[in-house]
């Protein structure tokens, strides 16, 4: 089932983490998505932290990279 966060993506950051602790921080596109750049294949943690809501938990997930 897909879970979508509620959180105004537009109005948050994003940051992928992979095992080692290296993290990259998404850069807003548009609508809600991000772009991250040179994001080797394998597995990361996504931590999604809104903006302007003060004491809001940062919400975690799991993803997979995969190259094309």
């Amino acid at each position: 089932a897909l879970r979508v966060p509620d959180v105004q993506l537009a109005n948050a950051d994003v940051w992928l983490r992979d095992a080692d602790g290296f993290e990259w921080v998404g850069q807003h596109v548009e609508g809600g998505r991000f772009r991250f750049t040179e994001v080797p294949a394998g597995r990361y943690t996504v931590r999604i932290r809104p903006r302007s809501a003060a004491g809001v938990s940062v919400r975690t997930m799991a993803l997979v990279v995969r190259r094309r």
